[in-house]
């Protein structure tokens, strides 16, 4: 498969994208009001401009998207994401596309932040099973030398926190379903709630 198969014109990806992003009808990015209309064409791209009468905001299809201040077309995002689904390395993507390795990785990044950071903010639903792990900063060195290795940070005892060398680490499980695996400053249970 290639790009030329998967998807052959731009104006189908930016058709798609506005069916995605607004099922029930274009509204503003700023204000989230219905009073929208068209004011054309972005720089001759089928990226189509907006005008909110409510709030006076000016934005386009990809305002407020990943794709947002990206030249790269957005049918090139798509196949990314697309081929991203089957665990296809960056290297084999760069290849098929026929692109720079460093810009199909940042793509790729700017993809996996943007899906993982939606993912953080949704709420585990049902039971959730929390526990903790402190991983200590360690020992500074390298093993052939003759000598200990250094300790390096501070050396509280007990419960760990951010600013000790030792960082606590809270994994969350919905029974059945989303993990969370995030490092926190202390283990203060409005930390962990929020």
């Amino acid at each position: 498969m290639d790009i030329k198969s998967f998807m052959p014109e731009e104006v189908e990806c930016y058709e798609a994208l506005r069916q995605i992003r607004w099922p029930d009808g274009v509204r503003c990015v700023k204000c989230g009001s219905d009073r929208v209309v068209k004011t054309g064409k972005w720089r001759n791209t089928p990226n189509q401009r907006y005008h909110c009468k409510d709030c006076d905001a000016w934005f386009n299809d990809k305002s407020g998207t990943v794709f947002e201040s990206s030249r790269t077309e957005l049918r090139y995002w798509f196949f990314i994401a697309f081929l991203m689904q089957f665990k296809v390395s960056v290297l084999e993507i760069s290849r098929t596309l026929n692109m720079r390795y460093a810009t199909v990785f940042e793509l790729v990044k700017k993809l996996r932040q943007s899906v993982y950071a939606k993912a953080m903010v949704e709420r585990l639903k049902g039971e959730v099973e929390i526990d903790e792990v402190y991983i200590k900063a360690g020992l500074k060195g390298k093993k052939k030398m003759k000598r200990g290795g250094r300790k390096r940070g501070l050396k509280a005892r007990g419960r760990g926190t951010y600013d000790s060398d030792k960082v606590p680490v809270v994994a969350m499980v919905e029974r059945g379903g989303k993990i969370r695996i995030r490092p926190h400053r202390n283990i203060r249970t409005k930390e962990i709630i929020l």
